[in-house]
């Protein structure tokens, strides 16, 4: 099973329109719910009254003092209010809800009610939190800070032959899902509550909405329904609208639902925090690395929400997959009053993984060698340490990553023969062309001891009649999880991927497996579902090596069929039968614990940050129109290690769109925010998503480095793939013109800009 295309479990279902999402499940007497939202930036609730021309007493209405239990979201950082109670902090931010019989009723009173608010002093954007920060400004509110490294760098830089200073920023990310946020409450006949929709982690729900509330977990249970993508979207802003539903619903007596229109969503759903990244490099004469000093400054937005995991992430990130005998790094996220930033695909990486790249081929060129060979001289080894001083010992495929790369895409012939001092020379109508490369890493699971706090647990049931169910709380959202999983299991229990199933992910019946994020459900989960596997197998051996009175090591599970050596004994399903007697099922359960020489403290961010990492290059091709500066990408190649790979096509299909992904970070992504705190663009007319016409062809290598203790060999890689496309298509975009812009994204106006300003500078 490990390595086959094994077809996706909801395949047929959502080929053929049955599968139901959120917004198609219907209840009897279900209402509806809409937002009350503040009209400005940051200020004071003075009032909210029940205006217009409606009949209040046959609607829903709450406020925060309708609240009976936790008014603040539990999550990381409990700063935010399921309903602003005296503070806004951000223009749109939830201060009552609504529910109606119908939608359009339902905003209709949203947009009867009249909010007065005393206007507070604003600050918007990642420039202003910048430039207060560098002067050391102490009206700036953190949110999160981390600070690690070793060594002195001032007098390793004031050591080096040759250093490189560089500022890199890069803006929000809208996550661009499919399916919009939803989320249903439904009152049960017991007294409690069923929440369930469009979610990744569902046991971030149920404690969240459980304490607002202000019941127990038996009273209420979460589900998870079929996903329509998430990409980080769905980890922590579904327990704000799960609150607001349920107390509509506890309230009403029904059901009630809130589905969020493509702009609502875009508007006041947390997106990826924008970043700027200071680094000072030093190096040898003769390319070897010395010393790096970074600062990093995320935009966190309202509310701590994910802040400090995404930052550490992305601090850890920082210096890259490099050896560095002597680095620093400073990591600080600030409140600003623009909805919260929070997860994203990449969790921080890709910030950090633009500034890194971007500098590399920056002191590649200050030293006088080539990108690729200044890397491949200077990546990190068996045996190295990292920036938080962890020592790399398993799974290193930076040498193997960077060679194969050099091999499939001919970069170093094309670095040399292209480019603005490259030796095939075009006239000056024809498009300036370019070649760039990108290293980066990225750890797999949850940062230093995030895996022992969450302490995995799964559960696997051997069922009469042959069946297998694996019971957990990862949700599918698109990435393949519910397919992968099986395949783990069938694998090590020698039955068919057909007879394994997973079941609906209900916080009543799964166990509490961690959230579906961090790269971590195929290894960690996946791992310990490995486990539970060969336990059932060897008790079923066992149990029929009893009966038929052999060592249970002459029998073996192969097909679905018992062996002894090459006499077929039966089906699994026969023999399970005979184990199990009047039994209904047996259940296997594991819970994840840290491997013994993983240490980590996390006051100082230091030790091992990750237990494994995954590795990959990007090299991007590109064509500059002179004439509008519009950067077309003929071809992006991405050579990724992940591990043992349980399913190739899906494999693939995680890289290629995570690529694509990354491109439009690159190049034409942006939200931007108006001078009264509002996002500008809002709807997919305005916010431009690369479309399946601006796709180039994404060539994918995938490389095998086995992870010991990884289910069959594999790492994490659904995060990965976001952090390549970026800095390589910034590089490429160097080596076409000779000028770089160190802002995302790469649009026309600031090339022509860089461009227009490089040539002003040669005339003076």
């Amino acid at each position: 099973m490990i390595g086959d295309n094994k077809r996706r479990k909801d395949a047929h279902d959502k080929m053929d329109g049955s599968l139901r999402y959120t917004a198609d499940v219907d209840y009897p007497g279900l209402w509806h719910a809409a937002t009350v939202r503040a009209p400005l930036a940051h200020g004071r609730l003075r009032g909210i009254r029940q205006g217009g021309n409606i009949d209040w007493s046959k609607l829903i209405f709450a406020t925060a003092a309708d609240i009976p239990g936790t008014k603040n979201v539990r999550m990381i950082a409990q700063d935010m209010p399921f309903l602003a109670d005296d503070l806004v902090r951000y223009k749109g931010e939830p201060v009552a809800v609504v529910a109606a019989p119908t939608r359009a009723e339902a905003q209709m009173a949203c947009r009867a009610v009249e909010v007065e608010m005393e206007p507070l002093e604003a600050i918007l954007t990642l420039d202003e939190i910048v430039a207060k920060h560098q002067r050391g400004d102490p009206d700036l509110e953190v949110l999160s800070q981390w600070s690690f490294g070793h060594g002195d760098v001032e007098a390793a830089l004031e050591s080096a032959d040759i250093v490189v200073e560089g500022a890199y920023t890069t803006p929000h990310q809208e996550q661009a899902y499919l399916e919009t946020n939803a989320m249903t409450a439904i009152p049960e006949d017991d007294g409690g509550v069923c929440v369930e929709g469009s979610l990744q982690c569902p046991y971030y729900v149920a404690p969240a909405v459980a304490a607002m509330l202000d019941v127990g977990l038996d009273k209420l249970h979460v589900r998870a329904l079929p996903m329509g993508g998430a990409f980080g979207g769905k980890e922590d802003f579904p327990s704000v609208l799960g609150g607001h539903v349920a107390l509509l619903a506890q309230k009403a007596g029904r059901p009630v639902r809130i589905v969020l229109d493509r702009s609502e969503d875009i508007a006041y759903s947390t997106k990826r925090h924008p970043a700027w990244m200071h680094i000072r490099t030093g190096a040898a004469k003769d390319g070897t690395l010395i010393a790096a000093d970074i600062d990093i400054v995320f935009d966190g937005g309202a509310y701590a929400t994910m802040s400090p995991v995404v930052l550490s992430r992305g601090a850890i990130h920082a210096p890259g997959p490099y050896r560095w005998p002597v680095v620093q790094v400073r990591a600080v996220a600030y409140r600003t009053h623009t909805p919260p930033n929070g997860a994203f695909r990449g969790f921080g990486v890709p910030q950090t993984a633009y500034a890194i790249e971007s500098h590399m081929d920056r002191l590649a060129q200050v030293c006088e060698v080539e990108p690729h060979t200044f890397r491949l001289n200077n990546r990190l080894r068996i045996g190295d340490r990292t920036g938080t001083s962890q020592v790399l010992k398993d799974s290193v495929a930076s040498e193997e990553v960077l060679k194969h790369t050099m091999e499939v895409t001919d970069f170093a012939r094309k670095w040399r023969k292209w480019g603005i001092k490259g030796t095939d020379k075009h006239d000056l109508g024809a498009p300036a062309r370019g070649v760039g490369l990108s290293f980066f890493w990225h750890g797999a699971g949850f940062t230093g001891a995030g895996e022992a706090r969450i302490a995995a647990r799964v559960a696997l049931d051997l069922v009469q009649g042959g069946r297998v169910r694996i019971r957990v709380s990862s949700t599918e959202m698109g990435q393949g999880a519910h397919t992968v999983l099986p395949q783990i299991v069938a694998n090590a229990l020698g039955v068919p991927h057909s007879q394994v199933s997973v079941d609906p992910v209900d916080t009543r019946f799964v166990p509490d497996s961690g959230p579906t994020v961090a790269s971590r459900t195929t290894m960690i989960v996946g791992g310990e579902l490995e486990g539970c596997a060969l336990d059932a197998r060897a008790w079923l051996l066992q149990s029929t090596a009893d009966k038929l009175q052999r060592a249970p090591e002459t029998l073996s599970v192969v097909e679905g069929r018992l062996r002894g050596g090459k006499e077929d004994l039966g089906s699994f399903a026969t023999h399970l039968q005979a184990a199990l007697g009047d039994n209904e099922l047996k259940t296997f359960e594991r819970q994840h614990a840290l491997a013994p020489h993983l240490q980590w403290d996390e006051a100082s961010h230091t030790g091992d940050a990750y237990a494994t990492y995954t590795w990959g290059c990007c090299v991007a091709e590109v064509l500059i129109h002179r004439d509008t500066y519009e950067v077309e990408v003929p071809r992006l190649t991405m050579v990724v290690d992940v591990g043992r790979i349980i399913n190739p096509k899906l494999a693939k299909g995680q890289v290629e769109g995570g690529t694509l992904q990354a491109l439009g970070y690159a190049l034409c992504e942006e939200v931007g925010v108006g001078e009264d705190g509002a996002l500008l663009r809002d709807s997919f007319q305005t916010y431009i998503l690369p479309t399946t016409l601006d796709a180039p062809e994404i060539e994918v290598h995938m490389l095998e480095k086995p992870y010991t203790r990884g289910p069959g060999g594999a790492k994490g890689l659904g995060e990965m793939p976001m952090n390549g496309a970026a800095p390589a298509l910034a590089n490429a975009v160097e080596h076409a013109l000779g000028v770089r812009v160190t802002d995302l994204p790469l649009s026309p106006e600031k090339i022509f800009a860089a461009c227009s300003a490089a040539r002003a500078g040669r005339s003076s």
